[in-house]
């Protein structure tokens, strides 16, 4: 205040306003209007979304969530609520995510003063089971409504979404009846299953009698009964965007793939779609493109994926790139958003956003996938433990792309993965955008290429082998401290170091190259000795627990010894004497009384890490002690004299290892 008046005077704020301050309900409702949405809200707004056409009214837009779900669609946003807060929230969020066509204002749902038939799709989400009159309301959203238009309601299923405000609890019978109140037939209503069961979700065209004084008026400018927009930047200079769509076998998707980049609200682009060799309709599909002048088009032999990526950077003439594929689709403002993004914050060179996981027809939501809160500095690190960007969302500058080199074409899987682990290392700085901006089709089509063909349920085994070629680059041309930043900053600090060194062995044995995995163990080892009792970070006490749950799956004696060296630290041992009388031992205790149903399954979670198996059975009669030795235990024999204490003493005396489990 001092500041932008210069007034050091004293400052009166009114009783009511220190009410409203210090009361808690406001500051719970504003944390309500903040509150991240859950997985099925959010495919309860792709669903709503995917319904709206032309002019949506969106009556009780609360926090404006939906609304730029709707933004996306390509459609015109109208929002109303009776909340301020909440309306100043949404005109916020929908400039944060750089959205255009979205008005907002303060209003009631019960009068609005708006003309009649003036929205191609009225929303009513959310709203009736917190009104005293929803009749009224519905009948103000049927006067809003075009003739012909969409009205869409959602409404909680039940009790399965209970809340304090509700006034009212609706079913569908409960629904329909309200809607056959203001003449809707029930043949006329649409129920829509593609929404989680906590919701009801109809839809209904509006049929009325045509007003023949509105007749020519339709067309009438809506934006003036609406707060303006926060001003966004004007996107004439924003930079073309070249679109890279490469193609094997691609017929049955591509055309829808092709029309989701050419329905864009964003115009200045190129799309290049290489043919990868199809031995299907996939030209044939391609044709009208081709002969409208819409793509520029190359053909070439089955090389794979790489290969036709790179063939087309070649030509590619943008400022940025797009790398898109053949079965998902775009959401018509995909481009203007991110484009208006780095326009806003030129620093930018990568801009990755939500994406929508569908079915094979792509219009049934099955998750709406959200980049990671992951810092600058920790990509390459969080890069370690899987692929934190879905390619067909990402926007790069072409520059970037250039200086990172080509794709590998040895990458018939996972090609992405390694570009984006060498854009970040060669600092190319990234955004996010947590608003989805494409959607990503599941379905059985085969990937890779001819000589490579990859069916689906060998996708995950054939991605696992081609990480391998990734990974064996990361550890020989990464160093360590371009990963771990930190060790930079303070590298006299063996802990970091320690810490590190076992993250990236876990990574590496992940991908089972355990020689990586055991150079870097190692050394952590070396280092944590040397330095005793090193100080392990959080993160690497996490990795270490991770990498004792796969031990089961390693052969390596030596990393396994090293894990639990590790453990052991991390469990407040005293391990300066380990591995000084060659390899650490382990022996399992047991005692048991008729346990063939359980002593199987516990014998084996366990077997694999340690030595030796002690079983003190006092008095089973059933198969308990034949199972035991037959997994190789060495049972004692003892009498239950109702003492858990005596009867593991007898075990411990037994043990012959350094440790006991």
């Amino acid at each position: 205040y001092e500041k932008s008046t210069g007034n050091k005077g004293e400052i009166s704020v009114s009783l009511d306003v220190m009410h409203s301050i210090l009361d808690n309900k406001y500051h719970s409702k504003w944390m309500n209007y903040r509150r991240n949405r859950n997985q099925n809200e959010k495919k309860r707004f792709a669903v709503t979304a995917s319904l709206c056409e032309g002019d949506v009214l969106e009556i009780g837009c609360g926090n404006g969530d939906l609304s730029s779900y709707i933004s996306m669609y390509g459609n015109r946003v109208f929002g109303i609520d009776i909340d301020p807060v909440a309306v100043e929230i949404a005109r916020y969020k929908v400039w944060d995510y750089a959205l255009s066509d979205c008005f907002f204002d303060v209003a009631d749902a019960n009068q609005l003063d708006l003309p009649d038939s003036s929205f191609d799709t009225v929303i009513l989400a959310e709203i009736l089971e917190h009104v005293k009159e929803p009749m009224k309301v519905l009948k103000e959203a049927r006067r809003l409504c075009k003739n012909g238009g969409k009205l869409i309601i959602s409404v909680p299923n039940g009790y399965k979404i209970p809340s304090h405000d509700h006034l009212r609890i609706f079913n569908l019978d409960v629904l329909k009846e309200l809607l056959a109140g203001i003449g809707v037939k029930e043949s006329d209503i649409n129920l829509d299953e593609r929404v989680p069961n906590e919701w009801i979700l109809c839809w209904f065209y509006n049929k009325k009698e045509e007003n023949l004084n509105l007749r020519g008026k339709n067309n009438q400018d809506l934006t003036k009964y609406f707060l303006p927009p926060h001003p966004i930047e004007d996107l004439k200079n924003a930079g073309k965007v070249s679109v890279i769509l490469p193609t094997y076998n691609g017929e049955k998707y591509i055309q829808e793939s092709i029309d989701s980049v050419l329905n864009q609200t964003y115009k200045n682009f190129e799309i290049i779609v290489v043919n990868d060799g199809s031995t299907d309709k996939t030209y044939e599909k391609l044709r009208p493109y081709i002969e409208r002048g819409q793509i520029k088009y190359i053909s070439q032999g089955n090389k794979g994926k790489p290969h036709a990526i790179n063939r087309a950077m070649q030509l590619a003439t943008g400022d940025y790139v797009w790398i898109f594929d053949d079965d998902d689709t775009a959401l018509p403002r995909k481009m203007e958003v991110q484009m208006r993004h780095f326009l806003r914050k030129p620093y930018l060179d990568l801009i990755h956003t939500s994406s929508i996981y569908t079915d094979s027809s792509n219009k049934t939501p099955l998750l709406v996938w959200e980049p990671s809160e992951i810092e600058q500095k920790d990509l390459l690190k969080s890069l370690l433990h899987g692929c934190i960007f879905h390619q067909g969302s990402v926007i790069v500058r072409k520059r970037c792309y250039l200086n990172a080199g080509k794709y590998d074409e040895r990458l018939v899987r996972a090609e992405d993965y390694d570009m984006w682990i060498r854009l970040v290392k060669n600092r190319c700085n990234v955004g996010k955008i947590l608003l989805p901006t494409v959607t990503y089709r599941q379905h059985n089509k085969v990937r890779g290429s001819k000589e490579n063909p990859i069916p689906v349920e060998k996708v995950a085994e054939a991605t696992r082998e081609y990480e391998k070629i990734i990974f064996k680059k990361v550890y020989n041309d990464i160093p360590l401290a371009e990963i771990f930043p930190e060790l930079k900053e303070e590298n006299s600090n063996s802990g970091l170091r320690v810490s590190a060194l076992i993250e990236r062995a876990y990574a590496m044995a992940k991908r089972r190259l355990f020689d990586y995995a055991l150079n870097d163990l190692k050394e952590a080892f070396e280092l944590a000795q040397k330095n005793y009792p090193v100080s392990i970070t959080f993160r690497g006490m996490y990795f270490i627990k991770k990498f004792s749950e796969m031990l089961t799956q390693i052969e390596n004696e030596e990393i396994k010894n090293i894990v639990m060296y590790f453990s052991l630290l991390i469990g407040n041992r005293d391990v300066r004497n380990f591995g000084k009388k060659g390899k650490t031992t382990l022996s399992l205790c047991l005692i048991t009384k008729d346990e063939e149903k359980n002593i199987a399954r516990c014998i084996n979670s366990v077997k694999e890490i340690v030595d030796e198996i002690v079983v003190v059975d006092t008095g089973s009669k059933d198969r308990t002690v034949e199972i035991a030795e037959s997994l190789g235990a060495k049972v004692i024999h003892a009498k239950w004299e109702d003492d858990y204490s005596k009867a593991r003493n007898i075990a411990i005396e037994n043990a012959t290892s350094d440790w006991i489990l």
